[in-house]
Protein backbone atom coordinates (compact mmCIF):
# COMPACT_ATOMS: atom_id res chain seq x y z
CA UNK A 1 0.00 0.00 0.00
CA UNK A 2 1.30 3.56 -0.91
CA UNK A 3 0.65 6.30 1.20
CA UNK A 4 -0.32 9.68 -0.45
CA UNK A 5 -1.07 13.47 1.45
CA UNK A 6 -3.65 15.70 0.55
CA UNK A 7 -2.60 19.47 -0.37
CA UNK A 8 -5.34 20.62 1.76
CA UNK A 9 -3.30 19.60 4.49
CA UNK A 10 -0.96 22.14 4.55
CA UNK A 11 -1.23 26.10 5.08
CA UNK A 12 0.25 29.18 3.84
CA UNK A 13 3.50 27.07 2.43
CA UNK A 14 4.71 27.12 -1.20
CA UNK A 15 4.34 24.21 -3.37
CA UNK A 16 7.97 23.70 -3.22
CA UNK A 17 8.48 23.60 0.45
CA UNK A 18 5.47 21.16 0.21
CA UNK A 19 6.89 19.49 -2.26
CA UNK A 20 10.11 19.35 -1.27
CA UNK A 21 8.72 17.60 2.41
CA UNK A 22 6.14 15.16 1.08
CA UNK A 23 9.19 13.64 -1.20
CA UNK A 24 11.80 13.64 1.44
CA UNK A 25 9.52 12.28 4.13
CA UNK A 26 8.57 9.02 2.18
CA UNK A 27 5.04 9.46 0.79
CA UNK A 28 5.03 8.52 -2.94
CA UNK A 29 2.52 12.07 -4.23
CA UNK A 30 -0.47 13.80 -3.07
CA UNK A 31 -4.03 14.71 -3.48
CA UNK A 32 -4.84 17.63 -5.56
CA UNK A 33 -6.79 20.45 -4.23
CA UNK A 34 -9.90 20.94 -5.91
CA UNK A 35 -9.78 24.20 -6.95
CA UNK A 36 -9.65 23.83 -11.07
CA UNK A 37 -9.88 27.49 -11.69
CA UNK A 38 -7.07 28.63 -9.49
CA UNK A 39 -3.77 27.56 -10.99
CA UNK A 40 -2.22 26.33 -14.03
CA UNK A 41 -2.34 22.80 -14.15
CA UNK A 42 0.63 22.48 -16.89
CA UNK A 43 2.73 24.50 -14.20
CA UNK A 44 2.05 22.47 -11.14
CA UNK A 45 2.22 19.31 -13.10
CA UNK A 46 6.15 20.26 -13.79
CA UNK A 47 6.34 21.09 -10.53
CA UNK A 48 5.14 17.24 -9.00
CA UNK A 49 6.83 16.05 -12.07
CA UNK A 50 10.50 17.26 -10.75
CA UNK A 51 10.31 16.19 -7.40
CA UNK A 52 9.90 12.19 -8.83
CA UNK A 53 5.66 12.48 -7.09
CA UNK A 54 2.67 11.27 -8.83
CA UNK A 55 -1.25 12.50 -8.11
CA UNK A 56 -3.59 9.93 -7.04
CA UNK A 57 -6.35 11.72 -7.13
CA UNK A 58 -8.50 15.12 -6.67
CA UNK A 59 -9.93 16.15 -2.96
CA UNK A 60 -12.98 18.37 -3.48
CA UNK A 61 -13.24 21.58 -2.37
CA UNK A 62 -16.61 21.35 -1.09
CA UNK A 63 -17.26 24.16 1.71
CA UNK A 64 -15.82 26.86 0.15
CA UNK A 65 -16.21 29.33 -2.72
CA UNK A 66 -13.90 28.26 -6.03
CA UNK A 67 -13.29 32.23 -6.67
CA UNK A 68 -14.03 35.94 -5.60
CA UNK A 69 -16.79 36.00 -7.95
CA UNK A 70 -19.17 33.08 -7.02
CA UNK A 71 -21.72 33.87 -4.28
CA UNK A 72 -21.65 29.81 -3.52
CA UNK A 73 -19.86 26.55 -2.82
CA UNK A 74 -20.43 23.04 -4.61
CA UNK A 75 -23.64 21.59 -3.19
CA UNK A 76 -25.99 18.68 -4.93
CA UNK A 77 -28.86 18.78 -2.62
CA UNK A 78 -30.74 21.77 -3.23
CA UNK A 79 -33.91 22.95 -5.40
CA UNK A 80 -31.84 26.12 -6.41
CA UNK A 81 -31.09 24.75 -10.19
CA UNK A 82 -28.44 27.79 -10.32
CA UNK A 83 -26.60 26.03 -7.99
CA UNK A 84 -26.85 22.41 -9.01
CA UNK A 85 -25.84 23.79 -12.50
CA UNK A 86 -22.95 25.52 -11.25
CA UNK A 87 -22.35 22.12 -9.00
CA UNK A 88 -22.19 19.80 -11.88
CA UNK A 89 -20.09 22.29 -14.33
CA UNK A 90 -17.30 22.35 -10.81
CA UNK A 91 -17.34 18.10 -10.47
CA UNK A 92 -16.67 18.24 -14.26
CA UNK A 93 -13.74 20.45 -14.45
CA UNK A 94 -12.42 18.53 -11.11
CA UNK A 95 -12.83 15.04 -13.15
CA UNK A 96 -11.15 16.34 -16.17
CA UNK A 97 -8.57 17.73 -13.70
CA UNK A 98 -7.75 14.43 -11.87
CA UNK A 99 -7.71 12.78 -15.62
CA UNK A 100 -4.83 15.39 -16.44
CA UNK A 101 -2.71 14.92 -13.70
CA UNK A 102 -2.88 11.50 -13.89
CA UNK A 103 -4.79 10.36 -10.66
CA UNK A 104 -7.87 8.25 -11.07
CA UNK A 105 -10.56 9.64 -8.55
CA UNK A 106 -12.42 12.58 -7.35
CA UNK A 107 -14.26 12.93 -4.05
CA UNK A 108 -18.35 13.52 -4.00
CA UNK A 109 -19.70 15.38 -0.75
CA UNK A 110 -23.36 15.55 -0.43
CA UNK A 111 -24.12 19.05 1.29
CA UNK A 112 -27.26 20.38 1.42
CA UNK A 113 -28.96 23.94 1.93
CA UNK A 114 -32.16 22.05 2.93
CA UNK A 115 -33.82 24.02 6.08
CA UNK A 116 -32.97 21.47 8.52
CA UNK A 117 -29.54 22.30 7.87
CA UNK A 118 -27.99 20.01 10.53
CA UNK A 119 -29.09 17.48 13.23
CA UNK A 120 -26.61 16.87 15.55
CA UNK A 121 -28.64 14.12 17.42
CA UNK A 122 -29.87 12.07 14.38
CA UNK A 123 -33.46 12.74 15.69
CA UNK A 124 -35.02 15.49 13.80
CA UNK A 125 -34.63 13.85 10.26
CA UNK A 126 -36.03 10.40 9.71
CA UNK A 127 -34.29 7.52 7.58
CA UNK A 128 -37.27 7.43 5.12
CA UNK A 129 -37.11 11.57 4.80
CA UNK A 130 -32.85 11.29 4.43
CA UNK A 131 -33.29 8.81 1.51
CA UNK A 132 -36.24 10.42 0.19
CA UNK A 133 -33.67 13.78 0.06
CA UNK A 134 -30.72 11.63 -1.44
CA UNK A 135 -33.09 10.27 -4.12
CA UNK A 136 -32.70 13.31 -5.44
CA UNK A 137 -28.81 13.57 -6.64
CA UNK A 138 -29.86 9.71 -8.52
CA UNK A 139 -30.01 11.55 -12.13
CA UNK A 140 -27.40 14.15 -11.50
CA UNK A 141 -24.71 11.66 -10.01
CA UNK A 142 -25.70 8.91 -13.00
CA UNK A 143 -24.70 12.19 -15.56
CA UNK A 144 -21.86 12.66 -13.76
CA UNK A 145 -20.29 9.04 -12.99
CA UNK A 146 -20.96 8.13 -17.17
CA UNK A 147 -18.69 11.56 -17.81
CA UNK A 148 -15.79 10.76 -15.09
CA UNK A 149 -16.12 7.36 -16.58
CA UNK A 150 -15.13 9.14 -19.96
CA UNK A 151 -12.07 10.09 -18.26
CA UNK A 152 -10.85 6.91 -16.39
CA UNK A 153 -12.00 8.57 -13.39
CA UNK A 154 -13.47 6.64 -10.02
CA UNK A 155 -16.22 9.04 -8.74
CA UNK A 156 -16.10 8.35 -4.41
CA UNK A 157 -18.96 9.63 -2.43
CA UNK A 158 -17.84 10.54 0.81
CA UNK A 159 -19.79 10.93 4.01
CA UNK A 160 -19.23 13.18 6.16
CA UNK A 161 -20.53 13.40 9.71
CA UNK A 162 -23.32 15.53 11.77
CA UNK A 163 -21.67 18.39 12.16
CA UNK A 164 -21.25 18.85 8.11
CA UNK A 165 -24.65 17.61 6.81
CA UNK A 166 -27.37 15.29 7.72
CA UNK A 167 -28.20 13.69 4.66
CA UNK A 168 -24.88 11.32 4.05
CA UNK A 169 -23.07 10.54 6.95
CA UNK A 170 -22.48 6.75 7.61
CA UNK A 171 -21.19 4.38 4.80
CA UNK A 172 -24.31 2.93 4.70
CA UNK A 173 -25.79 6.06 3.38
CA UNK A 174 -23.03 6.03 0.75
CA UNK A 175 -23.41 2.85 -0.27
CA UNK A 176 -27.47 2.99 -0.19
CA UNK A 177 -26.48 5.93 -3.04
CA UNK A 178 -24.02 4.06 -4.84
CA UNK A 179 -26.44 1.15 -4.89
CA UNK A 180 -29.27 2.86 -6.36
CA UNK A 181 -27.17 3.64 -9.46
CA UNK A 182 -25.16 0.68 -9.64
CA UNK A 183 -22.35 2.09 -11.71
CA UNK A 184 -18.91 0.38 -11.43
CA UNK A 185 -17.05 3.85 -11.33
CA UNK A 186 -19.49 5.34 -8.44
CA UNK A 187 -17.75 4.21 -5.13
CA UNK A 188 -17.23 5.58 -1.83
CA UNK A 189 -14.77 6.82 0.11
CA UNK A 190 -14.35 6.36 3.83
CA UNK A 191 -12.71 8.90 5.83
CA UNK A 192 -11.36 7.87 9.78
CA UNK A 193 -12.37 11.32 11.38
CA UNK A 194 -15.71 11.42 10.01
CA UNK A 195 -15.99 7.22 10.93
CA UNK A 196 -15.01 8.14 14.21
CA UNK A 197 -17.92 10.45 15.45
CA UNK A 198 -20.38 8.39 13.03
CA UNK A 199 -19.51 4.90 12.95
CA UNK A 200 -20.16 2.60 16.01
CA UNK A 201 -17.21 0.24 14.85
CA UNK A 202 -14.13 0.58 12.66
CA UNK A 203 -13.73 -3.19 11.39
CA UNK A 204 -17.26 -3.87 11.16
CA UNK A 205 -17.98 -0.83 9.14
CA UNK A 206 -15.25 -1.23 6.94
CA UNK A 207 -15.70 -4.90 6.27
CA UNK A 208 -19.60 -3.91 5.37
CA UNK A 209 -18.10 -1.74 2.77
CA UNK A 210 -16.07 -3.85 0.87
CA UNK A 211 -17.68 -4.31 -2.53
CA UNK A 212 -17.96 -0.24 -2.85
CA UNK A 213 -14.44 0.96 -1.07
CA UNK A 214 -12.52 3.18 -3.22
CA UNK A 215 -10.06 4.99 -1.25
CA UNK A 216 -9.50 6.04 2.49
CA UNK A 217 -8.51 9.35 4.16
CA UNK A 218 -6.21 8.44 7.09
CA UNK A 219 -6.66 11.31 10.33
CA UNK A 220 -6.34 10.86 14.02
CA UNK A 221 -9.49 11.69 15.96
CA UNK A 222 -8.61 15.49 16.11
CA UNK A 223 -7.62 15.84 12.64
CA UNK A 224 -3.86 15.73 12.72
CA UNK A 225 -1.46 12.80 12.36
CA UNK A 226 -1.66 9.46 12.87
CA UNK A 227 -1.01 8.94 16.50
CA UNK A 228 -1.57 12.14 17.90
CA UNK A 229 -5.39 11.15 19.00
CA UNK A 230 -6.92 8.17 20.42
CA UNK A 231 -8.19 6.26 16.94
CA UNK A 232 -7.75 3.08 17.12
CA UNK A 233 -6.26 2.52 14.10
CA UNK A 234 -4.82 -1.75 14.38
CA UNK A 235 -8.38 -2.02 13.79
CA UNK A 236 -8.89 0.09 10.61
CA UNK A 237 -5.56 -1.53 9.02
CA UNK A 238 -6.91 -5.53 10.09
CA UNK A 239 -10.21 -5.09 8.74
CA UNK A 240 -8.23 -3.53 5.32
CA UNK A 241 -6.18 -6.74 5.04
CA UNK A 242 -9.49 -8.85 6.11
CA UNK A 243 -11.35 -7.18 3.00
CA UNK A 244 -7.94 -7.55 1.14
CA UNK A 245 -7.89 -3.55 0.23
CA UNK A 246 -5.08 -3.13 -2.44
CA UNK A 247 -5.61 0.51 -3.15
CA UNK A 248 -4.01 3.10 -1.27
CA UNK A 249 -4.46 5.79 1.31
CA UNK A 250 -4.13 9.67 2.01
CA UNK A 251 -3.52 11.47 4.71
CA UNK A 252 -6.15 14.45 4.93
CA UNK A 253 -4.82 16.40 8.56
CA UNK A 254 -4.29 19.70 9.95
CA UNK A 255 -0.55 20.42 9.48
CA UNK A 256 0.79 23.29 11.70
CA UNK A 257 2.27 26.26 8.98
CA UNK A 258 5.84 25.44 9.45
CA UNK A 259 8.19 22.60 10.63
CA UNK A 260 5.83 20.16 9.70
CA UNK A 261 8.72 17.57 8.65
CA UNK A 262 9.06 15.86 11.78
CA UNK A 263 5.08 14.92 11.86
CA UNK A 264 5.03 14.04 8.36
CA UNK A 265 8.07 11.56 9.04
CA UNK A 266 6.50 10.51 12.49
CA UNK A 267 3.03 9.52 11.65
CA UNK A 268 3.87 7.49 8.63
CA UNK A 269 6.38 5.09 10.04
CA UNK A 270 3.43 4.94 13.06
CA UNK A 271 0.52 4.07 10.13
CA UNK A 272 3.49 1.55 8.43
CA UNK A 273 4.26 0.18 11.95
CA UNK A 274 0.85 -1.19 12.00
CA UNK A 275 0.39 -2.19 8.23
CA UNK A 276 3.62 -4.40 8.18
CA UNK A 277 1.51 -5.88 11.49
CA UNK A 278 -0.87 -6.77 8.59
CA UNK A 279 0.83 -7.16 5.51
CA UNK A 280 -0.22 -4.36 4.27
Amino acid sequence: MKYYITLNSFTNSTLDEILEAVSTCGYSGIEIQGTPSIFNWKSYLEKINSYNLSVIGVTGDWTKKQTQNENHNPILLTNDHKKISYSIQYIKNCIKMSNYFGGYFFNICLLSDHPISLDFNHERISIRERKKILRKVIPILYELSGFAKEYGINLLIEPLNRYSTPFCVRAEDAITVTSWINNDNLLIMLDTFHMNIEETDFYDTIKFSKQFLGHVHLSDSNRLIPGAGHLDFDSVMKSLNYIKYNKNTSFEIILPKKNFSYLLESGLSYIKTIATKYDL
